[in-house]
């Protein structure tokens, strides 16, 4: 079992330069709100922020999560000494995609 401890972060933040100040962020919180990251993800709008609550988190919905070239943050509540997203697998992947394809 591999296990990756990352810090949850923004991929596509250079991304959110392009909107200028971007106001009336919301914070999605997972799993208080939402039960997986890509279902916050998903919900999340341009400039919006995911924070990912302590704990491990592992299956469908929370590895190989997708962005869709959306400019939001995904991170950890409190760093990734208590944050871990488990693969459970070799392979593992974030998937930023640019903004416009």
């Amino acid at each position: 079992m591999r296990r990756l401890r990352i810090v949850v972060n923004s991929f596509a933040g250079v991304a959110a330069l392009q909107f200028g100040s971007i106001v009336n962020a919301d914070t999605l919180n997972v799993p208080a709100e939402y039960a997986t990251i890509q279902a916050a993800i998903d919900a999340a709008a341009p400039g919006d922020i995911v924070q990912v609550a302590d704990g491990v988190y592992t299956g469908p919905g929370n590895t190989n999560v997708d962005f869709f070239g959306k400019a939001i943050t995904v991170r950890s509540e409190n760093g990734a000494r208590y944050c871990t997203i488990d693969g459970q697998v070799s392979t593992f992947s974030i998937t930023p995609r640019p903004r416009f394809q």
